[in-house]
């Protein structure tokens, strides 16, 4: 037997190697096609199936609860939802932090100071948690350099792993990870930058299991808007 997390960003020919080594045809495929950012991202689990042994016939048990997400985080990330994926609906969540999302929008050249105050709030609040700054690739550098100003340097995961208090990184490496509180930057630029636009914010913000916070200079996309 063989089990595969994360399937819905392999590609038809990942896949298919999967199915070669697979003598019997059993095998377990997981994933979140809502949460597929890779080239290949399929809109439905019938186009990751057609990939997989014909031996037998597949069968597709859905998860509807998240014991992850907080609920407050849950009601926003499924508006992006329902614009990514018109039909789509978000998993229902089972608990409540009693605090919701928060939207900070700056003007000028106070993007980066703002990460900084609102991450070094959450890295304060939820000590000792881990807080994360999702960014577009473009403003990363940018980010990094802000919050070395502002006293409240980020771990770079890639180098550094998953333990610091506080992590910068790219959006494009923020699949399947989690964190207490994660600073989501500049919702539009990120959606511009990624091959699966509202997808991509989709998974940025369903990554805190306690606070989010969106920090953005330019307007929000209509997803997030109220």
């Amino acid at each position: 037997h063989i089990v595969v997390d994360e399937a819905q960003d392999l590609s038809p020919m990942q896949l298919r190697m999967v199915s070669r080594r697979s003598l019997s045809g059993s095998i377990t495929v997981v994933g979140d096609v809502a949460q597929a950012t890779g080239p290949w991202a399929p809109r439905r689990w019938d186009e990751v199936t057609t990939h997989l042994p014909a031996q037998r016939p597949a069968r597709m048990v859905e998860l509807t609860v998240s014991y992850r997400t907080p609920a407050e985080v849950v009601e926003v990330a499924g508006r992006i939802l329902h614009r990514a994926l018109p039909g789509m609906s978000p998993p229902t969540a089972v608990r409540r932090t009693g605090v919701g999302p928060r939207f900070v929008a700056v003007d000028g050249a106070g993007l980066g100071a703002a990460v900084a105050a609102v991450a070094s709030d959450f890295v304060g609040e939820l000590s000792p948690g881990t807080v994360a700054v999702l960014a577009p690739g473009s403003l990363v550098a940018e980010l990094s350099v802000a919050l070395d100003r502002a006293g409240a340097p980020a771990a770079d995961p890639r180098l550094e792993g998953l333990g610091a208090p506080l992590s910068l990184l790219p959006m494009d490496l923020a699949n399947g990870l989690e964190f207490d509180a994660v600073v989501v930057v500049e919702p539009a630029a990120l959606v511009e930058e990624s091959p699966q636009g509202l997808r991509a914010l989709y998974v940025a913000v369903t990554r805190p299991t306690r606070r989010l916070a969106v920090v953005h200079e330019r307007p929000l996309p209509d997803a997030l808007r109220g």
